[in-house]
């Protein structure tokens, strides 16, 4: 029995020590930290790494609410660009992994070859930098060590990933985008015929008509489907490249098998595609919303070069 209560109370003494210890870790190594880091108002963010052996220097600059990047003057992806400013705008710091970074780089992807800096402006003053190291296997946190500090924080986000980025790809990959309710005209020429629908609103979207107009002649048959040109207009609202071109790259022909112009509100959007050598391969085009060439899939002529026959009503067979 003696024995019993005399091991029962050197349980209960490792027990205490065991927690003891645990507190003071807890309270030295800062783990528990968890807190909001606010960053003032910014208008640039610059994003320095090594892509390989290429050194990456990318600025992002706000101009009239969208980011822009300095060096071409590319228009950056929206929902990237959305992703930084989040990051940025509100941190959260969820501990402190190591007192200082000396010693540590490796092991949390801070050394020179793999780490990102991101300096962030307003105007010219820099009001936040931010040491990227690798963010962890589930890409739900990454280490990281905020303006001067050299300790090492873990924060909630994947901010390798985020940050990480090209100016080729964080470009934003839109031509133009339009509400397909404001499209009145649409003139369609390909090699095999050219035919211009005009819109006739009548007050209400149940009344609105299409006119047809072949060899600029205004006819009565064939009549538009209204249905079926509602959902090729819903297509052709919007256009994105598949890969940007260089502003160097000849054109694949002289002559365009596909020429589309769009009119949507007070805008127009002229088209032209050119058929790839490859019969899937390619098409690359031309668009006056960009002075850009820029390629997408070999559907897309079909999309945009719609046969008349394709939209037009269709008396039911006997």
């Amino acid at each position: 029995m003696k024995k019993f209560c005399v091991k029962k109370l050197v349980l209960l003494f490792l027990i205490a020590v065991f927690l003891c210890v645990y507190i003071v870790q807890l309270a030295t190594s800062g783990n528990t930290e968890t807190r909001i880091v606010e960053t003032p108002s910014f208008d640039s963010i610059e994003i320095q790494w090594k892509d390989g052996a290429e050194d990456i220097n990318l600025k992002l600059v706000k101009k009239d609410g969208k980011y822009f990047t300095e060096k071409n003057n590319y228009e950056a992806d929206v929902s990237s660009v959305e992703e930084m400013e989040n990051a940025i705008k509100s941190i959260k710091i969820l501990g402190t992994v190591a007192s200082s970074v000396s010693g540590n780089e490796v092991r949390y992807g801070l050394e020179e070859e793999n780490a990102v800096t991101v300096n962030v402006y307003k105007g010219n003053k820099k009001v936040r930098r931010i040491l990227v190291g690798k963010d962890s296997s589930t890409n739900t946190r990454s280490f990281v060590c905020l303006d001067d500090e050299d300790k090492v924080v873990t924060v909630q986000g994947a901010f390798h990933g985020i940050f990480a980025v090209t100016e080729e790809t964080v470009r934003s990959k839109s031509v133009y985008s339009t509400d397909s309710n404001l499209i009145t005209k649409v003139h369609v020429k390909t090699a095999e015929e050219e035919y211009e629908l005009s819109r006739i609103v009548n007050g209400s979207d149940a009344g609105v008509q299409w006119n047809v107009t072949l060899n600029n002649t205004s006819v009565q048959n064939p009549v538009p489907d209204t249905s079926k040109v509602k959902a090729w207009l819903n297509l052709i609202s919007s256009l994105d490249a598949g890969d940007w071109q260089g502003t160097d790259t000849a054109l694949y022909h002289e002559n365009a098998d596909v020429e589309v112009e769009i009119t949507a509100g007070v805008n127009t959007y002229s088209v032209k595609m050119y058929k790839g050598a490859e019969e899937n391969s390619d098409v690359q085009v031309t668009c006056s919303a960009t002075p850009y060439k820029f390629t997408v899939p070999a559907y897309f002529v079909n999309r945009f070069g719609k046969h008349l026959d394709d939209i037009v009503e269709h008396e039911n067979a006997e």
